[in-house]
């Protein structure tokens, strides 16, 4: 069976960066156990906000619906190729 995976390249360029953001650094610092047991895992699909991974971080209501539906047809998509 041939390995497939989704990469979101957007994080991989930002550890790139001489200054990465931090939130980006504590996304990916909490996610890593997951992704190291092989699991597929999509970042970055929640609700627009701010400040994440902090206690300020806040969600903009009127995101959510608009996301959700983006999140299904991606899972939708990912299913018909197999992955």
């Amino acid at each position: 069976m041939a390995l497939r995976f989704l990469l979101d390249t957007n994080l991989v360029s930002e550890l790139t960066k001489a200054q990465p953001n931090a939130g980006v650094l504590r996304m990916l610092k909490q996610t890593e156990s997951v992704c190291a047991l092989g699991a597929p895992t999509l970042c970055a699909v929640g609700p627009v906000g701010g400040l994440a991974h902090s206690p300020e971080e806040y969600m903009e209501v009127e995101s959510f619906v608009p996301r959700a539906q983006a999140m299904a047809r991606a899972i939708a998509r990912l299913e018909q190729t197999g992955l």
